[in-house]
């Protein structure tokens, strides 16, 4: 049995991303168990941002923000038999050659193999194994709003091999490394990371964790060092799926290198980058744990509400940062169209003055997937 479905695509935005593209071509051959998929997901927000200061005079400033989220994406499934297949663009997204996330990029690009009950094998660059992906809602700083304030990462696309066997996941991990004073963007041993994860009756859980070798030279280490992660989550759906509760811990040493840990502050801005606090020294420890829980209003949306703490301490450079996260949402649905106003705080004192900060942003989220 054969199929052909077309999607036109009509956004402003997707147009920019791919100019000459007036249509698309959905393929599906039941009987050769081939397959070719199109999807993307258009984010935009709007809304103010208030640096409530830090303790230095002047520090106090609030102004408008308004974007494209550079997690806008389109891409492409393709099966053929047992071979997958897929190719994602990004709006803002670093490639292969971690030129930064400024234009365009290559979100994700792997292939694919299926051996049935011997497992799957992936070559290519996809998020990696040790995320808190499906634990936080937070959509502020392209949806990883809470990393640094009781989250992990919820995302990291990396280069890797992966191997899974049902719930079980492996991959080696080739890093682009967030800070580095001997030039090389990518180290010489692959990060080792595996997660384990699915559905026990109403309830999901996710257990995952990394583990690095840092070489001398690599992000100002100047011996070789040790950096890795645990992560456990959990969510429950109560109520006939009404109210879900769900919570994640993590903690780890030097899990900063690799990014999927970071020490944040907010001053306002939308993206935490514009305010990430730079650690090249050793013995860096991160331990955090976030709760959060959604209760359906009908068709009116799902009203979130989410809190999180993480402490770090860098003992080489003697400071501690004390980070907490306080967060409330309402997702409202139209069809493949998400509208959710979100406000939220991010507060972090540290050791020395310049590295704290309290931010306030309050904003919306317009979404559209396809």
């Amino acid at each position: 049995m054969k199929s052909v479905k077309k999607v036109v695509l009509s956004s402003v935005a997707v147009g920019l991303l791919i100019s000459q593209l007036q249509g698309i071509e959905v393929y599906k051959d039941e009987d050769k168990k081939t397959s070719i998929d199109v999807y993307g997901s258009i984010r935009a927000y709007v809304g103010e941002g208030t640096n409530l200061g830090n303790g230095v005079a002047g520090s106090f400033d609030s102004h408008f923000i308004m974007g494209l989220q550079t997690s806008s994406r389109l891409g492409v499934t393709a099966k053929i038999g047992n071979i997958s297949a897929a190719v994602e663009f990004g709006a803002g997204e670093p490639t292969f050659n971690g030129s930064g996330n400024t234009g365009p990029g290559i979100r994700q690009l792997w292939g694919q193999y299926n051996f049935g009950k011997a497992g799957k094998i992936l070559i290519g660059k996809k998020d990696t194994q040790s995320l808190a992906k499906g634990f936080s809602s937070d959509i502020f700083d392209n949806d990883n709003g809470a990393t640094g304030f009781g989250s992990m990462r919820t995302s990291n696309r990396q280069f890797q091999i992966e191997y899974t066997l049902g719930n079980l996941a492996v991959g080696l991990i080739k890093d682009s490394l967030s800070y580095d004073v001997s030039g090389a963007k990518y180290g010489l041993i692959p990060r080792i990371a595996a997660s384990y994860g699915g559905k026990i009756g109403g309830s999901e859980y996710k257990v995952a964790g990394s583990i690095k070798i840092i070489q001398g030279g690599e992000n100002g280490f100047r011996n070789w060092a040790f950096g890795g992660h645990l992560m456990g989550g959990y969510k429950m759906h109560l109520m006939d799926k009404k109210l879900y509760i769900s919570a994640q811990v993590h903690g780890g040493v030097n899990g900063n290198t690799y990014g999927e840990q970071r020490i944040n502050r907010n001053t306002g801005g939308y993206n935490f980058a514009n305010s990430q606090i730079s650690i090249s020294g050793s013995n860096v420890v991160i331990v955090g744990a976030l709760a959060e829980a959604g209760y359906k209003l009908g068709s009116l949306g799902t009203l979130i509400g989410a809190v999180g703490y993480q402490f770090a301490s860098v003992s080489d450079l003697n400071r501690t940062f004390n980070s907490f996260s306080v967060m409330a949402q309402l997702p409202m649905k139209f069809g493949k169209f998400t509208l959710t106003p979100q406000v939220s705080y991010y507060g972090t004192g540290a050791t020395r003055t310049q590295d704290s900060g309290n931010g306030l942003m309050a904003f919306v989220q317009a979404r559209f997937d396809f």
